[in-house]
């Protein structure tokens, strides 16, 4: 490394503002130096000070570009207002489309309701009225004619790297929303502060986001499908919602299996919440959903299942996998549910020969005992790797003590094994388990 780029790292290792760098850079005329080691040095920078360096010239703006973007454009989150999808559509006209590989959607209530203002001032009041109407019309009119799918679709067919599509919050995490597991990371949304001004004082409640869940994600996979994106992960992970809405997924009466983008998809996963009194028929309605979206993508080797924590989610899952082949699913993720003891062994013994990663987060029996399904998995399905979250027996929360602890403030919620040995990894943790 040369001496000024070495006088660079010393200065941001010192502390030094991004005008004594800029100093040097003007000095020195670094900005002549090749864009590998400019990159090296401005690793060091936090996003801040990278985003003023970039604003010093155009070379150094050049030389830095493919660095910003690696480091900080991969990954976008937008709210699904007109404003932010306009926004999604911006960018995917851009040179920071071909960085862009996960979009992911994030909701707040956009409930046609105006509700009573908290401000005293009449004319505050009235410009905050007048703002929300705008907002809420300009939005109704959008999903009421389709133009937020006709502005997905262009704005996908000019992302050609884009791999992933999320629908989930990661501003926010309120309780039920699952955890991703590569951790949480903050994002802040495209919209989502057009969002707050104008609803600035309103006392909004979030009633309807089922409804807009299921068609952001419907409309956003079928333009997705539309645009040959090479998909590898379409993941609906939305907190709680009770409404049940019949998914729209990608089928192949639209679609044609044979060239379809869909054969490139390996993770995928649901948000279902069956009401309480579904019947079969509803099921069936679903369950072929899904299993005709296979078609399209038989090469999904991870399934996830959000099922909303319903007493009910246990059948449909049963009916799901009496029906569904599960073809190269190899990894199944079961995200809230609410089972009971014969209902899930018999599920795990279809399973058996088929899973050999297993994920229980927020994991509810009733009308049985916990052990009993553990024993079930150790001794007769062929794991090699499992892991659980948020284990309940009827009403009461199991926690898992460490080997040899008798000390109750070094209990656990959560587990996790891979190896050859799951057994006898179950039998100890059947034996660690502590009923709080």
């Amino acid at each position: 490394m040369s001496s000024y780029a070495c006088s660079i790292r010393i200065l941001i290792l010192h502390g030094h503002s991004c005008l004594a760098i800029q100093s040097v850079f003007q000095m020195s005329r670094l900005f002549q130096l090749p864009v590998e080691l400019v990159e090296i040095i401005t690793s060091f920078l936090p996003p801040e000070d990278l985003f003023n360096l970039r604003l010093t010239c155009c070379e150094l703006s050049s030389k830095t570009f493919h660095y910003f973007t690696q480091e900080h454009f991969t990954i976008k989150q937008f709210f699904p207002s007109l404003y932010g999808l306009e926004a999604l559509l911006a960018i995917s006209k851009s040179r920071l489309r071909e960085s862009l590989r996960t979009v992911v959607f994030d909701f707040q209530d956009l409930d046609l309701t105006v509700f009573p203002v908290t401000a005293r001032d009449d004319e505050i009041k009235k410009q905050s009225l007048q703002g929300y109407s705008r907002y809420v019309n300009e939005n109704q009119y959008m999903t009421e004619t389709g133009l937020d799918a006709i502005i997905l679709q262009e704005a996908f067919a000019n992302l050609p790297n884009c791999s992933t599509l999320e629908i989930r919050d990661y501003s926010r995490f309120t309780f039920g929303a699952h955890i991703p597991d590569d951790g949480v990371y903050p994002l802040s949304s495209y919209g989502e502060s057009q969002f707050r001004k104008v609803t600035a004082g309103q006392n909004l409640r979030e009633t309807t986001i089922s409804t807009q869940v299921n068609r952001i994600f419907a409309i956003a996979l079928h333009a997705a499908v539309t645009a040959k994106l090479p998909l590898e992960s379409a993941i609906m992970d939305y907190g709680w919602f009770w409404r049940y809405e019949i998914l729209l997924l990608p089928s192949p009466r639209w679609f044609n299996p044979i060239d379809c983008s869909l054969k490139k998809l390996l993770h995928l996963q649901l948000y279902i919440t069956p009401p309480a009194d579904l019947q079969e028929p509803e099921w069936a309605c679903t369950v072929d959903r899904i299993v005709q979206f296979f078609i399209l993508a038989p090469n999904i080797n991870r399934l996830g299942l959000h099922l909303g924590y319903r007493q009910s989610a246990s059948l449909f899952f049963v009916h799901l996998v009496n029906t569904l082949d599960f073809g190269n699913i190899t990894m199944l993720d079961l995200i809230w549910i609410f089972t009971d003891r014969d209902s899930i062994i018999g599920a795990f013994t279809r399973l058996s020969s088929k899973i050999s990663c297993l994920k229980l987060y927020g994991f509810k029996v009733c009308n049985g005992n916990i052990k009993d399904i553990f024993e079930f998995i150790g001794g007769k399905m062929q794991l090699k790797k499992i892991s659980g979250q948020y284990i309940y027996q009827n009403s009461s929360k199991i926690a898992f003590k460490s080997p040899g602890s008798e000390n109750r403030s070094d209990l656990s919620v959560c587990f996790c094994y891979e190896g050859p040995d799951i057994t006898n990894f179950m039998n100890d943790l059947i034996s660690s388990i502590v009923i709080i």
